[in-house]
């Protein structure tokens, strides 16, 4: 490892929790590298940017070819649909330095690429997760349905803030979005609707072991309920290092992952919902998190496993900017002034750049949701624009994968 470690931050989506990394990897000590269509350029703390596309099949083959030319001493790959696109090309490990585990391992891969093998084998290995079904057929839903009540969630295989997640109230809900998976997929996961909290844990693992851990209780999203959170709480429970001790073990995941979770309160039962193969808002979007991570990040690059950290709520909040604000004027009965000063206190005047590009996203993706609003109901739960691949007559990930994704 060179004096001053390096990092390569990839991404072919414009994300704000993305464009938090950058400040995380600058204060642990690092050189930051980026790839993006446009929006890691205006980090103040990213030394070099090189422009990709939207398109994550032509951004992944303008990521590997740097990675054929150039050696970083870590490789972030910052979003689901780039990482799909890069798994696509192949390789083993030695061949992919951006890969976060082993290629070469199905059950691996399957595991944290797809939701459906997710529900599969979570139970195998002793992970708590709703009462659950796999469906090939609207009766097969409609079976489910006679067993628990509504509302029921409808997910597909991919996506990420919410998309291809439904709750389906009714029957007609119901059969609406298991059609618009099968035909995606040719298969649905029904799942029991837990009534509770939505809790997230950001991890940072070596090689499968656990290095830094970070829970919470995600609250305030925006635009929509299944957007992104604009306000973190410290949540603590006894089940959450054992699972994602197993998830490292299964996986032997090396970087950083959150794994999301439904908590019941009236059980105090913990559910795991899914694994997301890369960095998520908890890591750096606050300064809380990022004096957290950054002292593990250190660890992580000098090959230290041991001992596992996990964040003790010292400083209970974290209410990020911009997104709370622009909660707070749509849900100004939802917040209050106390909420709104800590999100400004997060804004950093040598980030200006970014913080009026993430304002200007933000008001974008208002507007369209508004727009949305007067116009036709769209049977499909994924945003016009977005798709996924399809998947085999077994329901395996396909040797290849194309993928079309508009910007956030």
């Amino acid at each position: 490892m060179t004096a001053t470690p390096s990092v390569l931050v990839a991404t072919c989506l414009t994300w704000s929790s993305t464009a938090a990394l950058p400040r995380l990897f600058a204060e642990a000590g690092l050189h930051v590298t980026a790839m993006s269509p446009g929006p890691l350029a205006l980090c103040t703390h990213v030394k070099a940017h090189r422009s990709i596309s939207r398109d994550p099949l032509h951004a992944a083959r303008d990521v590997s070819a740097l990675l054929a030319t150039r050696a970083f001493d870590w490789v972030v790959v910052a979003d689901e649909v780039l990482l799909r696109a890069l798994v696509a090309r192949g390789g083993d490990r030695q061949q992919t330095p951006w890969a976060p585990f082993d290629l070469t391992d199905p059950t691996v891969l399957r595991f944290l690429l797809s939701k459906h093998a997710f529900i599969e084998q979570a139970g195998r290995y002793g992970i708590a997760i709703p009462p659950s079904r796999l469906v090939a057929s609207v009766e097969e839903a409609l079976v489910f349905a006679d067993e628990y009540e509504y509302p029921l969630l409808v997910r597909g295989d991919r996506g990420f803030a919410g998309i291809e997640v439904t709750l389906a109230s009714n029957s007609a809900e119901l059969c609406r979005a298991t059609s618009s998976s099968l035909q995606r997929y040719g298969r649905a996961a029904l799942q029991r609707f837990i009534r509770g909290s939505c809790i997230s844990v950001s991890v940072l693992y070596a090689r499968g072991v656990p290095l830094a851990i970070k829970a919470y209780r995600t609250d305030c999203s925006f635009p929509t309920p299944t957007s992104a959170s604009t306000r973190h709480a410290h949540f603590a429970h006894p089940a959450i290092e054992p699972i994602v001790a197993r998830i490292g073990a299964l996986t032997e995941f090396d970087g950083m992952a959150g794994i999301d979770f439904m908590h019941d309160p009236a059980t105090n039962e913990l559910f795991a919902i899914e694994v997301n193969p890369r960095p998520t808002l908890g890591f750096a979007g606050a300064r809380v998190n990022r004096d957290f991570f950054a002292p593990a990040i250190h660890r992580f690059l000098r090959g230290e496993a041991d001992p596992l950290v996990t964040y003790d709520g010292r400083e209970p909040v974290q209410t990020y900017f911009p997104g709370h604000l622009f909660f707070a004027l749509v849900h100004p009965c939802e917040t209050n002034a106390r909420a709104v000063g800590a999100a400004l206190s997060e804004f950093r005047p040598s980030d200006w750049r970014t913080a009026l590009w993430e304002v200007g996203r933000f008001t974008r993706d208002r507007l369209m949701l508004v727009a949305r609003g007067f116009g036709p109901t769209e049977d499909c739960d994924l945003p016009s624009g977005r798709g996924a691949p399809p998947r085999n007559a077994s329901g395996d990930l396909p040797d290849s994968i194309e993928l079309t994704v508009a910007p956030r």
